[in-house]
């Protein structure tokens, strides 16, 4: 039970909402985290070398031509995985729907 983390009796519905909501969040934050790892990974090592030898530091050379040439790679992705975020949802609550009426 979430309850007992915290020391107190919550209410089965708020346990579901709260359990949940944690681990469809976990679920695409890493699902998430990797497209955005392999979007950076798929971009050509020239473009950091580059950005690093005009003088930029690290974090400005991912700032200012990395990420913005990723963002083009991540968006299809992204969406695909924002659906999957509501199809998600859905069969939580309805497992959660069915575990409740016993």
């Amino acid at each position: 039970k979430i309850g007992m983390w915290f020391k107190a009796e919550l209410d089965p519905n708020i346990q579901f909402f709260l359990s949940s909501m944690l681990c469809l969040g976990l679920f695409t934050a890493a699902r998430v985290c990797e497209q955005v790892r392999a979007a950076i990974q798929s971009l050509p090592r020239g473009q950091k070398n580059a950005a690093l030898a005009m003088g930029l530091t690290l974090p400005q050379a991912y700032r200012y031509v990395l990420l913005p040439n990723a963002y083009r790679v991540i968006v299809p992705p992204m969406t695909s995985e924002m659906m999957n975020l509501v199809k998600n949802s859905a069969i939580a609550s309805t497992i959660g729907l069915v575990d409740m009426a016993g």
